[in-house]
């Protein structure tokens, strides 16, 4: 019974361990997983390879959106319209 508290942090130890080597298999050909706040990468693959975007015009428009967010030109719940005219 002396060294019960010893084998429950082994085992904590061995259990703790073994998630932190756990393998990530995504099906996606890069991946690029970042934390917010600390900008640090907590995960990654291929993710130097070059690729297009799936839609400019999609990336165009969420960018456009968060701009009048940010100036406080429209909210989350109002519907406007992109033009080609800023």
């Amino acid at each position: 019974m002396k060294n019960f508290p010893i084998k429950i942090l082994f085992f904590i130890f061995l259990f703790n361990n073994s998630l932190l080597n756990a393998e990530i298999n995504i099906e996606a050909k890069t991946v690029i997983l970042q934390d917010f706040l600390s900008g640090k990468i907590l995960y990654e693959k291929d993710a130097d390879l070059s690729i297009y975007p799936a839609s400019m015009t999609k990336i165009m428009t969420t960018i456009v959106a968060f701009d009048l967010l940010k100036h406080g030109e429209i909210s989350l719940d109002e519907k406007f319209l992109i033009s080609k005219k800023v």
